[in-house]
């Protein structure tokens, strides 16, 4: 994935993800973004390691009325924030 596609100053960019992001109903859940060619593939946070986060490029969520997101759906990444 082109960095430039991301760099929108903290704003959300819409990206498709590269596979779906289950989720459970009733809780929300952040995911991580790993670049996947022109998609996102979906971490959950609790599935990551330091070395994922590292590579990671932004988040997102899942709200905790929906099961989650297919494949090919797109998502709204937020890209970190460098300090």
């Amino acid at each position: 994935m082109d960095d430039h596609r991301l760099a929108l100053g903290g704003e959300l960019a819409p990206v498709r993800l590269a596979a779906k992001a289950s989720s459970t109903i009733g809780l929300t859940e952040f995911f991580l973004g790993l670049p996947d060619g022109e998609a996102i593939r979906p971490l959950p946070l609790h599935e990551a390691g330091f070395e994922t986060l590292g590579r990671a490029v932004g988040w997102f969520t899942v709200p905790p009325g929906s099961e989650g997101y297919a494949a090919g759906d797109v998502v709204h990444l937020r890209p970190f924030q460098p300090r």
